[in-house]
């Protein structure tokens, strides 16, 4: 199974965590597994709460 492009996994990722979807319900359209789906997710929320805030300066 090819790699998926980066704006399809977003979409995937983005349903399961905007829209409640449930990772079986996005697996077998998308030609990819649920623990693919779940896999994505849980690194996209990895990256989100792990990487530092960037700061603002002043005006």
């Amino acid at each position: 199974m090819a790699d998926p492009a980066a704006g399809k996994i977003a979409v995937i990722v983005l349903a399961v965590l905007r829209h409640g979807q449930r990772l079986a319900d996005m697996d077998g359209g998308n030609d990819v597994s649920e623990s693919t789906v779940r896999r994505w997710r849980d690194e996209l929320t990895t990256a989100c709460t792990s990487s530092p805030s960037p700061t603002r300066k002043a005006a």
